[in-house]
Protein backbone atom coordinates (compact mmCIF):
# COMPACT_ATOMS: atom_id res chain seq x y z
CA UNK A 1 0.00 0.00 0.00
CA UNK A 2 2.43 2.30 1.48
CA UNK A 3 4.54 2.00 -2.44
CA UNK A 4 0.95 3.04 -4.63
CA UNK A 5 0.25 5.91 -1.63
CA UNK A 6 2.97 8.33 -0.02
CA UNK A 7 5.98 6.51 -2.69
CA UNK A 8 4.47 8.69 -5.70
CA UNK A 9 3.47 11.72 -3.64
CA UNK A 10 6.00 14.25 -5.94
CA UNK A 11 4.33 12.49 -9.16
CA UNK A 12 1.02 13.48 -7.40
CA UNK A 13 2.58 16.99 -6.58
CA UNK A 14 3.84 17.06 -9.70
CA UNK A 15 -0.39 16.50 -11.47
CA UNK A 16 -1.66 18.47 -9.39
CA UNK A 17 -0.03 21.91 -9.27
CA UNK A 18 0.28 21.78 -13.29
CA UNK A 19 -3.57 21.37 -13.16
CA UNK A 20 -4.36 24.17 -10.96
CA UNK A 21 -1.77 26.36 -11.74
CA UNK A 22 -3.15 26.05 -15.47
CA UNK A 23 -6.56 26.40 -14.90
CA UNK A 24 -5.66 30.09 -12.42
CA UNK A 25 -4.20 31.04 -16.07
CA UNK A 26 -7.46 30.09 -17.60
CA UNK A 27 -5.38 27.08 -19.81
CA UNK A 28 -6.13 23.76 -20.44
CA UNK A 29 -5.47 21.95 -17.12
CA UNK A 30 -5.44 18.17 -18.11
CA UNK A 31 -2.88 19.45 -20.83
CA UNK A 32 -0.07 21.19 -18.41
CA UNK A 33 -0.93 18.05 -15.87
CA UNK A 34 0.12 15.56 -18.53
CA UNK A 35 2.83 17.58 -20.10
CA UNK A 36 4.15 18.17 -16.55
CA UNK A 37 3.80 14.32 -15.70
CA UNK A 38 5.91 13.80 -18.82
CA UNK A 39 8.37 15.53 -17.83
CA UNK A 40 8.62 15.22 -14.34
CA UNK A 41 8.81 11.23 -15.21
CA UNK A 42 11.99 12.10 -18.10
CA UNK A 43 13.60 13.77 -15.19
CA UNK A 44 13.25 11.90 -12.03
CA UNK A 45 12.67 8.24 -13.45
CA UNK A 46 14.52 6.95 -15.65
CA UNK A 47 13.99 2.88 -16.90
CA UNK A 48 16.01 0.28 -15.80
CA UNK A 49 16.58 -2.51 -17.06
CA UNK A 50 17.45 -5.68 -15.14
CA UNK A 51 17.16 -9.60 -15.15
CA UNK A 52 15.04 -11.20 -13.53
CA UNK A 53 16.69 -13.25 -10.17
CA UNK A 54 14.81 -16.39 -11.36
CA UNK A 55 15.88 -16.65 -14.53
CA UNK A 56 19.97 -16.53 -13.01
CA UNK A 57 18.47 -19.20 -10.41
CA UNK A 58 17.27 -21.26 -13.18
CA UNK A 59 21.33 -21.33 -14.28
CA UNK A 60 20.13 -19.75 -17.64
CA UNK A 61 22.80 -18.96 -20.36
CA UNK A 62 23.88 -15.28 -21.01
CA UNK A 63 21.42 -15.13 -24.36
CA UNK A 64 18.53 -16.62 -22.07
CA UNK A 65 19.33 -13.83 -19.28
CA UNK A 66 18.68 -11.05 -22.19
CA UNK A 67 15.23 -12.36 -22.78
CA UNK A 68 14.03 -12.29 -19.73
CA UNK A 69 15.27 -8.59 -18.71
CA UNK A 70 12.42 -6.77 -17.53
CA UNK A 71 12.24 -2.84 -17.66
CA UNK A 72 11.17 -0.97 -14.88
CA UNK A 73 11.18 2.42 -13.36
CA UNK A 74 12.28 2.99 -10.08
CA UNK A 75 10.69 4.98 -7.66
CA UNK A 76 13.64 6.67 -5.66
CA UNK A 77 12.77 9.88 -6.59
CA UNK A 78 8.63 9.85 -7.01
CA UNK A 79 8.44 10.04 -3.26
CA UNK A 80 8.86 13.00 -1.09
CA UNK A 81 12.54 13.37 -2.39
CA UNK A 82 11.14 14.14 -5.57
CA UNK A 83 8.81 17.10 -4.22
CA UNK A 84 11.15 19.84 -4.76
CA UNK A 85 11.56 18.66 -8.44
CA UNK A 86 8.10 18.14 -8.86
CA UNK A 87 7.44 21.54 -7.66
CA UNK A 88 9.74 23.40 -10.68
CA UNK A 89 8.83 21.01 -13.18
CA UNK A 90 5.85 22.04 -12.71
CA UNK A 91 5.45 25.23 -12.68
CA UNK A 92 8.54 25.58 -15.34
CA UNK A 93 5.96 23.67 -17.66
CA UNK A 94 3.30 25.91 -17.54
CA UNK A 95 5.26 29.14 -17.39
CA UNK A 96 6.50 27.93 -20.68
CA UNK A 97 3.16 26.69 -21.73
CA UNK A 98 1.70 30.23 -21.03
CA UNK A 99 4.58 32.29 -23.03
CA UNK A 100 4.08 30.15 -26.33
CA UNK A 101 0.20 30.70 -25.76
CA UNK A 102 0.33 34.26 -25.09
CA UNK A 103 3.02 34.44 -28.40
CA UNK A 104 1.13 32.49 -30.52
CA UNK A 105 3.49 29.68 -31.14
CA UNK A 106 1.47 26.43 -31.89
CA UNK A 107 2.58 22.88 -33.46
CA UNK A 108 0.98 23.66 -37.32
CA UNK A 109 -0.13 20.27 -38.82
CA UNK A 110 0.28 19.67 -42.77
CA UNK A 111 -2.78 19.34 -44.31
CA UNK A 112 -3.12 16.00 -44.52
CA UNK A 113 -3.22 15.02 -40.77
CA UNK A 114 -7.14 15.10 -39.14
CA UNK A 115 -8.31 17.84 -37.15
CA UNK A 116 -8.66 15.21 -34.19
CA UNK A 117 -5.39 14.57 -33.73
Amino acid sequence: PYNMTMALMGLFVAIAIAYHLAKRYEMSGLNAAIVSTTVFLLICAPTTTAVLTSAISEGANTNDLLAQAASFIPTTYLDAKGIFTAIIVSIGCVEIMRVMLKKNIRFKMPEGVPPAI
